[in-house]
């Protein structure tokens, strides 16, 4: 982390306008936790790419194909419009999040954020293509083991919801890492034990 932070700092100091880290990778890797300490470190704020969950119920989602599962993962268009865009040019934003607690649109409760000279972007697919020119570096969070991973996920979300969640999000986040972000289209990787 300490080397991540130094980057961090770095950009900060030399860039004109407010940095965007993109903080991807795979589901329970500890991207969040990361991009809190990093955060913290760096005098920046967290957005998280979740609050722009596009929805759908999952019997949706299991009828599309892993492709289009990462085209619709999240809402790139609106998160760079409310968000990053605004945050970039130094204004603060206000924005409605995705409700997971009825997983049937926006929340009724907004997010504001003030400006801030870093914006730690925390979620998979943050590092999009589409959002290119707004990130001023990607970088890949990875666990140590795949074993690992899988244990965060089920202590945080239970073991009967991780298994239809495997079955639903993994081959897109194979795709999504084999084809549009293979780990060597990041600035940096980045590996959590």
């Amino acid at each position: 982390m300490e080397y991540l932070v130094a980057v961090i700092t770095a950009l900060k100091n030399n860039a004109q306008h407010p940095v965007i880290i993109a903080l991807d990778g795979r589901s329970g890797v500890g991207k969040s936790t990361l991009a809190k300490k990093v955060a913290e470190e760096v005098g920046g704020v967290v957005v998280t790419a979740d609050n722009f969950w596009a929805g759908g119920e999952n019997e949706l989602w299991d009828n599309r194909s892993p492709e289009e599962r990462v085209q619709l993962g999240i809402d790139w268009k609106r998160l760079a419009k409310e968000v990053l865009i605004p945050l970039r040019n130094g204004e603060a934003v206000s924005y409605r999040p995705f409700d997971f607690q009825t997983n049937k649109g926006l929340s009724d409760t907004p997010i504001t954020i003030a400006p801030h000279r870093v914006i730690v972007l925390d979620g998979a697919y943050s590092a999009r293509p589409e959002l290119t020119k707004l990130v001023d570096l990607s970088v890949l969070v990875q666990s140590s083991d795949d074993t690992v991973r899988r244990t965060n996920l089920v202590n945080r979300e239970g073991a009967t919801y991780m298994d239809d969640w495997h079955r639903r999000w993994d081959p897109a986040e194979d795709y999504y890492f084999s084809h549009i972000r293979p780990e060597s289209s990041f600035d940096l990787v980045v590996v959590c034990y």
